[in-house]
C-alpha cells in the first residue's frame, strides 16, 4: 500500500512540472497566434541639402544686350501718307524743360520734319515749370495754333487748359511722356487725340541685364527715380521684376528726387546713400540727367561704384569716355524722336488713323561702341540715318 503511494505523490509532481512547463512557454510566446515581436524603428531620412541659388543665364542676358548695342535699323510706323495740305499750319510745342538735352532737340527734329512742308513750330520755352505750361497752353489758344504738342510735359496738370484748348479746335498730343502699353486715366484720355510713346520698360529691362552680367550676379543697385514724372513708376516696376526674374541674389534699394533738385539736392542724397550702405555696386539713375549729381557724389564716396542709365545725353556719354564710373548709357535718336512726333501730328491733323507705338528705337552705349557717337561724344550721333530716308520716302518726299 505504501508503495502505491508514493508512485502516486511522484506521478502528481510529475504533473505539476509539466503543467508549469506549458505555462513558462505560453508566456514566453511559443503560441503560434502571439503576436509577432515588432520591428526595430527605422532610421530617418536625411535633410535634402538645400538647392543651390540658380545662377542668372549669362548668354540669354549678354544677347539681349549685344543685340541693343547695333545702329538701330527704320521701322516705319504706319502708312504712307501725304502731308503737303497742311502747308501754313501752326504747331506749338511745350517741353518739359527748355534746357534739357532731351526736350531741346525733339523740338529740333519736330521743327525740322515740320518744315518740309512749311509748318510752323513754336517753342514755348519754360524750365520745368507747370505753372509754365499752363500758360503755354494758353498762348497756343490765344495764336489759333493747329496742335499743341507736349514733349514730356504732363497732361495730367494741364486737363482744365487742354479742355478749353480742345473747344477751340486745337489738337493736342502728349508726346514723349508715356511707357509703352500705358493705360490713361479717363480725364487724361479725354484731352488729347493722340499720345507717343517710349519703350521705357524694355530699356529698363536691358540696363538692368548689362548690370546682373557686369556684377556677375553680385549686384546692389541703388535706382533713382522722379516719382512725378509719368513713366517712372512704371520704369521702376519693369526693373524691379527683371532683377527678381533674372537675378534674385541682387539686392535692389530705391530713392526719389524730383526734378527740380537734381542739379541742387540729388548728390547729398546720392553721398547719403553710398554711406548708409558702402556695399552698393551700381547706381541707376533712371534718367541719366540725374548722373549730373549721381557721378560727383561716387567721386566724393571714395567706393568702387558704377553707373548705368538711359538717354544718352551728351554730358554722360563723354563722361564714360573720360572716365570707369558711367559704363552703360541707352539712348534714343533724339531727332528721329522729333521726327516721330512730326509724323504722329502729321496724322492726327489729316484725321487719319495714329499709329501707337511711335518711337525710335534705342542704342545701348559702352565702352565698346561710345566713340561711334563722336569724339568727343554727339548726343545726335551713333544712331545711323536710315531714318531720314525712312521717313521721307513715307512722306512722300522722295
Amino acid at each position: 500500500m505504501r508503495r502505491v503511494r508514493g508512485r502516486r505523490k511522484t506521478l502528481l509532481t510529475f504533473g505539476l512540472i509539466a503543467l508549469l512547463g506549458l505555462l513558462v512557454a505560453a508566456g514566453c510566446g511559443g503560441d503560434d497566434s502571439a503576436e509577432p515581436a515588432p520591428e526595430p524603428a527605422a532610421e530617418p531620412e536625411p535633410a535634402p541639402e538645400p538647392a543651390e541659388p540658380a545662377l542668372p543665364d549669362y548668354e540669354k542676358l549678354q544677347a539681349r544686350v549685344d543685340a541693343q548695342k547695333q545702329i538701330p535699323s527704320f521701322e516705319a510706323p504706319g502708312e504712307a501718307i501725304d502731308p503737303s495740305s497742311l502747308a501754313g499750319g501752326l504747331i506749338f510745342a511745350i517741353p518739359i524743360g527748355s534746357s534739357l538735352p532731351y526736350a531741346r532737340h525733339i523740338v529740333d527734329g519736330l521743327t525740322e520734319a515740320a518744315g518740309f512742308f512749311d509748318i510752323e513750330v513754336i517753342e514755348f520755352e519754360n524750365e520745368f515749370d507747370p505753372t509754365a505750361w499752363v500758360a503755354g497752353v494758353n498762348q497756343a489758344i490765344q495764336q489759333e495754333a493747329d496742335l499743341i504738342m507736349l514733349v514730356a510735359s504732363d497732361p495730367r496738370l494741364l486737363v482744365p487748359q487742354l479742355e478749353e484748348a480742345q473747344a477751340a479746335g486745337i489738337k493736342v498730343i502728349a508726346a514723349n511722356n508715356f511707357a509703352q502699353g500705358t493705360v490713361l486715366e479717363p480725364e487724361v484720355d479725354a484731352v488729347i487725340d493722340a499720345y507717343t510713346n517710349n519703350p521705357s520698360h524694355d530699356s529698363a529691362r536691358i540696363t538692368v541685364d548689362f548690370t546682373i552680367i557686369d556684377s556677375q550676379g553680385q549686384a546692389n543697385v541703388l535706382l533713382i527715380t522722379d516719382d512725378a514724372i509719368q513713366p517712372s513708376e512704371g520704369i521702376i516696376a519693369a526693373a524691379l521684376d527683371e532683377f527678381a526674374t533674372e537675378c534674385p541674389d541682387c539686392q535692389t534699394s530705391v530713392i526719389n528726387v524730383p526734378v527740380a533738385e537734381w542739379s541742387t539736392g540729388l548728390q547729398a542724397e546720392v553721398q547719403t546713400a553710398l554711406v548708409a550702405d558702402p556695399t552698393i555696386t551700381h547706381i541707376y539713375p533712371i534718367y541719366d540727367g540725374m548722373t549730373a549729381g549721381a557721378h560727383p557724389a561716387v567721386i566724393a564716396s571714395g567706393l568702387d561704384v558704377k553707373i548705368v542709365t538711359v538717354d544718352a545725353s551728351e554730358f554722360v556719354l563723354r563722361l564714360m569716355q573720360d572716365d570707369d564710373i558711367v559704363i552703360m548709357d541707352q539712348g534714343y535718336n533724339l531727332t528721329q524722336l522729333g521726327w516721330s512726333d512730326a509724323d504722329q501730328a502729321f496724322r492726327v491733323l489729316l484725321g487719319g488713323p495714329v499709329p501707337e507705338n511711335n518711337y525710335a528705337t534705342t542704342r545701348v552705349f559702352d565702352d565698346s561702341n561710345v566713340d561711334e557717337a563722336g569724339v568727343p561724344a554727339n548726343q545726335l550721333e551713333g544712331y545711323g540715318d536710315a531714318y531720314i530716308t525712312g521717313f521721307r520716302a513715307l512722306w512722300g518726299l522722295e
